[in-house]
């Protein structure tokens, strides 16, 4: 009776704790906690020339930085920084900003992971068009083109990234879409190893209203490309990684609008009684 009564309360605490598990793991993905199966790197800007860059996920102990005239200039090389547990600082490269690549490989056995991204330095620079065309990995995923300067990725936007192994286009291969709050998207490159990829709308739950006398930012998620091809024993993983905004008025109030469309139609009706009184 005992046994039988000790029994049914065991087992009435595994399935509370069941519950309690899988409560947690549906509020996580709701919060888009856990949004990719792949490391992720966490970008910490702490001023004009010097970015911290976190790895999650991955034991890479060293973080490879590509300055903009990687390629212009044969005396710029990579830069290898050392990851510490407050991560890699990575500062802009003698003075001379734009976009920098930053990667993250891992090898273990014949898996070998490259996890990058890149980040914008406002500092004169050259354009980041041949910095991107070097070969860094054996698998590549390169933007074509990157944001403007000062600009960014946003929501509902289309844009084109192309994929090559071994410097060589990989045409009809699989190519994965991932952001929080959202489902993964399984796209493929084009005959020409691009793809195209239309950036999700943006989380509600990300568009939070500042604190009052906080200065005001954009707000940003992350998204990653992932890439796998198999190459003899090798199992060759590639991601990069970025972040968008919501399109631009996202989060203005309506009677902004409505004042510049008001302002236009002023100057506009201003603008045509102008003419009218100059043709009579």
């Amino acid at each position: 009776m005992v046994m039988g009564a000790m029994a049914v309360i065991g087992w009435g605490v595994v399935g509370l704790l069941m519950l309690m598990s899988s409560v947690l793991t549906a509020e996580a993905k709701a919060s888009g906690e856990d949004w990719t199966p792949y490391p992720r790197l966490r970008k910490e800007v702490k001023g004009r020339s010097l970015v911290r860059i976190i790895p999650v996920g991955t034991t890479a102990s060293t973080v490879l930085l590509y300055p903009s005239s990687f390629g212009r200039d044969p005396t710029v090389t990579p830069v290898t920084l050392p990851v510490t547990a407050e991560g890699a600082a990575v500062m802009v490269h003698n003075g001379i900003g734009n976009y920098h690549w930053i990667a993250v490989t891992e090898e273990q056995e014949e898996r070998a992971l490259t996890l990058a991204t890149v980040h914008h330095f406002g500092m004169p620079g050259p354009a980041p068009s041949v910095m991107l065309a070097q070969p860094k990995s054996r698998l590549e995923i390169i933007p074509e083109p990157l944001p403007r300067e000062f600009s960014t990725y946003r929501a509902q936007e289309r844009w084109v990234f192309r994929v090559r192994l071994d410097q060589r286009d990989l045409p009809h291969h699989p190519v994965t879409l991932l952001a929080p709050h959202h489902p993964k998207q399984n796209l493929s490159t084009d005959p020409d190893g691009r793809v195209q990829v239309t950036l999700p709308e943006f989380p509600q739950a990300a568009l939070q209203q500042p604190a009052p006398g906080a200065r005001p930012r954009r707000p940003v998620q992350p998204f990653q490309l992932a890439v796998e091809a198999h190459v003899g024993p090798h199992h060759l993983i590639t991601v990069f990684q970025h972040e968008y905004a919501p399109p631009p008025m996202t989060n203005r109030h309506p009677l902004l609008g409505w004042g510049v469309t008001g302002l236009g139609m002023v100057a506009g009706l201003q603008l045509w009684r102008g003419r009218k009184e100059q043709q009579s």
